[in-house]
């Protein structure tokens, strides 16, 4: 699937469509919570270093993720269409938001850490300017250390942020923090190699071998 300048006609079809850019860590959510849940949708990229103005008439903002509903309405903003999938497509008992008074507070805290630093590390990973870079890895890898801590107390079975479970505390964050982890690369820090993370790597390693990460997270710094 590649991005498309003109409309794609959509009109007759009845499921789920997806507008998304591929490279943007909120439509990787919505592709990981679709590819988790087995639900059934069309795709339709945008490009959005080159956003077409008929995409401007379903979101006026020019921002991905779109979904159009079976009825022909739209919704926006990653977490609430992933919701509404989780929701309304996972099987029971198989639904990936927190249900569990120790999950929850886990992920509000997982989330107030990746809203500090995920904005930072994503424009940093777009300019070209190397000192600007240093300077927000500076800034951000005091907040890293606290992801760390917060896996050291929570995380436990197979490394994923609700034990043996995967669900929205690792498909929200791992975008976000892919993006951390790449600007670190770009300064000739290897995470992986980090001897205070261990229990954030033990939780991205368990994260990067499932098929619904490695089939929508791709690496876009490889990009042309």
């Amino acid at each position: 699937m590649t991005a498309t300048a003109q409309p794609v006609d959509v009109s007759n079809y009845d499921g789920l469509v997806l507008y998304y850019y591929r490279y943007c860590p909120y439509s990787q959510r919505v592709l990981v919570t679709l590819e988790e849940t087995n639900t059934p949708y069309k795709p339709v990229e945008i490009d959005l270093l080159n956003k077409p103005e008929w995409y401007l008439k379903i979101n006026e903002k020019g921002e991905t993720p779109t979904l159009r509903l079976a009825d022909g309405t739209y919704m926006t903003e990653s977490n609430l269409i992933s919701a509404y999938i989780d929701k309304n497509f996972s099987k029971p008992g198989e639904t990936l938001i927190p249900q569990d008074d120790g999950a929850l507070p886990f992920y509000k805290d997982l989330q107030v850490i990746y809203v500090v630093i995920s904005k930072e590390a994503y424009l940093a990973n777009q300019s070209s300017d190397m000192k600007l870079k240093q300077k927000t890895w500076d800034e951000v890898y005091p907040e890293f250390l606290k992801i760390e801590t917060i896996f050291r107390e929570r995380a436990t079975g197979e490394g994923y942020a609700m034990a043996s479970r995967y669900g929205f505390n690792d498909i929200f964050n791992q975008p976000f923090f892919t993006e951390l982890i790449h600007l670190g690369k770009t300064l000739g820090h290897d995470v992986y190699a980090d001897k205070n993370l261990p229990a954030f790597n033990k939780w991205y390693k368990a994260c990067s071998a499932r098929p619904s990460f490695i089939h929508n997270i791709p690496d876009r710094f490889q990009k042309n």
